[in-house]
């Protein structure tokens, strides 16, 4: 071989050799693989750690229950209907709807499910009152007659759902309840029909379930006649709005006709385990005598406290004819 073919085999084997190290350069600043590479495989791609998926379960369903605590349903500002969860103690009841506020222990945590504007119907608010004072609130809607005398019954329908894996066996009745103003003793009133009794087989049910759709209806009239008239009270207390028990002190408590509070009384008949379980509102209706007055009682009540009805809540009020 002459010496200018062995200098140009010399040359090209240097230019390939520089070639190759580029490449290497090129590989180790981190350059994406070739488009026809398969991509790598981890555990985190392939499903993941089974206790990671778990915990964020875990935290989803936390948060799901705080948002249902908080979840109203229709605020008509006069009274409100909330979605809540309750708890049962073992072999007894709980008044959903007891309008003592909430953290008062009387509903198990769903006192304010069924929430009256008045008095007993709110415990103080955090911050106190708009105005300081809880007197204003007193003769707005709870015990307030002239406002009762105007509905002629409140339906609402309704589902419970169970929580932590509760059977729903456990829950043994359902009961409607009303209790009247303290002008004639705070009169209380259970229907004595368990709502549960339609899912029974020989009712051609198969049993109540969780999701299982019941309707509650507080009938006005019908309480007046046989809570009031057919006992010897007098029917024009009823009528009455909330009066100072003493009338020489402008700040007195004050006492009324009408109704104080209504809901529903559940029991579970379970003698060892509380019930947990949630109350879910699906429709409620209020029928009065006059659409206009029922109005004029809102918007006092907005003026007083703030509270205004939900979009949609006039929609849910119809007015019918007297009997």
């Amino acid at each position: 071989m002459n010496l200018s073919k062995r200098l140009l085999a010399i040359f090209a084997a240097m230019a390939m050799a520089l070639t190759l190290t580029l490449a290497a350069c090129n590989n180790d600043n981190g350059d994406e693989p070739p488009a026809q590479q398969d991509p790598v495989v981890t555990d985190d791609t392939a499903g993941g750690d089974d206790n990671t998926n778990d915990e964020q379960n875990d935290n989803n369903d936390d948060n799901s229950e705080d948002d249902f605590v908080n979840e109203p349903f229709v605020d008509f500002a006069v009274m409100a209907f909330n979605q809540r969860e309750f708890t049962i103690p073992a072999g007894m009841n709980i008044n959903i709807g007891g309008n003592n506020g909430p953290g008062s222990g009387e509903g198990g945590g769903a006192s304010d499910a069924i929430r009256i504007v008045g008095f007993q119907g709110y415990r103080e608010p955090d911050g106190g009152f708009p105005d300081g004072l809880d007197s204003t609130w007193q003769d707005l809607i709870s015990q307030n007659g002239e406002f009762w005398e105007n509905v002629e019954r409140i339906e609402a329908e309704f589902y419970f759902e169970g929580v932590g894996g509760i059977e729903s066996e456990a829950i043994s009745n359902v009961e409607v309840f009303m209790q009247g103003g303290a002008l004639w003793s705070h009169d209380w009133w259970n229907t004595g029909d368990n709502l549960l009794k339609q899912f029974d087989e020989d009712n051609g049910g198969d049993g109540f379930h969780w999701g299982d759709r019941m309707t509650a209806v507080w009938d006005i009239p019908f309480y007046v006649e046989h809570r009031v008239e057919n006992v010897g009270r007098d029917r024009e207390l009823f009528s009455s709005p909330p009066v100072p028990k003493d009338p020489e002190d402008e700040e007195s408590d004050k006492e009324g006709g009408g109704i104080l509070k209504f809901g529903l009384q559940v029991k579970t008949d379970s003698p060892v385990n509380d019930i947990t379980a949630r109350i879910i509102w699906t429709d409620v209706t209020i029928y009065v005598y006059d659409l206009d007055l029922f109005n004029e009682f809102v918007a006092e009540v907005t003026a007083t406290t703030g509270i205004e009805m939900s979009p949609g809540a006039i929609d849910r009020v119809v007015q019918v004819d007297a009997q």
